[in-house]
C-alpha cells in the first residue's frame, strides 16, 4: 500500500510542478513583452537604416498608450511566444533535474539555448509572412537570413542564455556566502546584472549579425573594417538599447518568473 500511494503521489506532484511551471512563464512572459518590442522594433528599424533608434523607440512608447491597439500586434504576440517557451523549458529542465537529483546546469543552458533561438527562427520567419518585416525595413523586401549571422545570433543568445539561468545561482550563493549581501539582494543582483553586463560583450556579435544580413558578402563592396567602423558608430546605444531590452526580458522578467513559480507551487 505505501508503494501504491507514493507512485499515485509522485505523478500528482510532477503535474502540479509542470502547471507551476507554465503558469509562472506564461505571465512573465506576458508583462515584460510589451517593452521588449518596443525595443527589439527600435533597434531593427536603427541597425536596417528605416528609423533612429531613439525617435523609434519613442513611436513605440506612444503606441504603448493604447494597450489593446498594441496588443493586437503580431510582433508582440510572437515576442510574447518566444518568452513563454523559453521560461517554460529553463522551469521544466529546472523541475525534472531537481526531481531525479540532476545538476540541471548543462540540460538547462541546453533547453534555454535551443529553444529560444528556435522560437526566435520561427518568429522572423512568420514576421515575413505577415508582412511585418517588410515594414520594419521599409520598402525592402525579406531575403534569407545568411548562416554567419545565424551563428552569431546563436552565440549570442548562448551567452545571454547562460547569463540568465546559469549564472545567478551561483553568483547569488557566493555574495552570501562572502557576506557581502543578504540572500534576498543577492538573489536580486545575480538575476540582473549578469544580463546587462554580458551585452558588452554580445553587442558586437548582434551588430555584425545585421550588417551581415543588410549587406552580404560577396554581394557589395561593403569591407571589414566599414563593418568594424558600423559595429563602433552604433556600439554605445545599441548597448544601451540591448541593455534596456534584456533587463525586463531576463532581469525582471527572472525575478518575476521565478517568483510566481515559488507562489504557485506552493498553492
Amino acid at each position: 500500500m505505501p508503494d501504491l500511494v507514493h507512485h499515485a503521489v509522485v505523478p500528482a506532484k510532477r503535474h502540479n510542478a509542470v502547471s507551476a511551471d507554465v503558469a509562472a512563464a506564461a505571465c512573465a512572459a506576458f508583462g515584460v513583452s510589451f517593452p521588449v518590442t518596443i525595443i527589439d522594433r527600435a533597434v531593427v528599424k536603427n541597425t536596417s537604416g528605416v528609423q533612429r533608434l531613439w525617435p523609434a523607440a519613442r513611436d513605440g512608447l506612444r503606441e504603448l498608450l493604447e494597450p489593446t491597439k498594441f496588443l493586437r500586434k503580431s510582433e508582440y504576440w510572437m515576442i510574447f511566444g518566444v518568452y513563454t517557451v523559453t521560461y517554460v523549458a529553463a522551469n521544466c529542465t529546472d523541475s525534472y533535474c531537481t526531481a531525479y537529483d540532476y545538476d540541471a546546469t548543462y540540460p538547462k543552458l541546453t533547453a534555454t539555448t535551443l529553444v529560444n533561438t528556435a522560437a526566435a527562427a520561427t518568429k522572423d520567419r512568420t514576421f515575413a509572412c505577415l508582412g511585418a518585416r517588410r515594414r520594419m525595413f521599409g520598402s525592402r523586401p525579406p531575403v534569407a537570413l545568411p548562416k554567419a549571422s545565424w551563428a552569431l545570433f546563436f552565440v549570442r543568445d548562448l551567452m545571454t542564455m547562460t547569463a540568465a539561468f546559469n549564472l545567478p545561482t551561483p553568483i547569488a550563493n557566493k555574495l552570501v556566502e562572502r557576506n557581502l549581501s543578504s540572500r534576498s539582494v543577492a538573489h536580486v543582483v545575480s538575476q540582473i546584472a549578469p544580463v546587462c553586463l554580458i551585452q558588452f560583450l554580445s553587442v558586437p556579435l548582434h551588430l555584425l549579425a545585421y550588417d551581415l544580413y543588410n549587406y552580404k558578402v560577396g554581394e557589395c563592396n561593403r569591407t571589414w573594417l566599414t563593418r568594424a567602423r558600423f559595429i563602433r558608430g552604433e556600439y554605445l546605444k545599441t548597448l544601451v538599447a540591448r541593455s534596456c531590452r534584456v533587463f525586463p526580458a531576463f532581469g525582471i522578467g527572472g525575478l518575476g518568473n521565478t517568483w510566481l513559480r515559488n507562489g504557485f507551487s506552493h498553492d
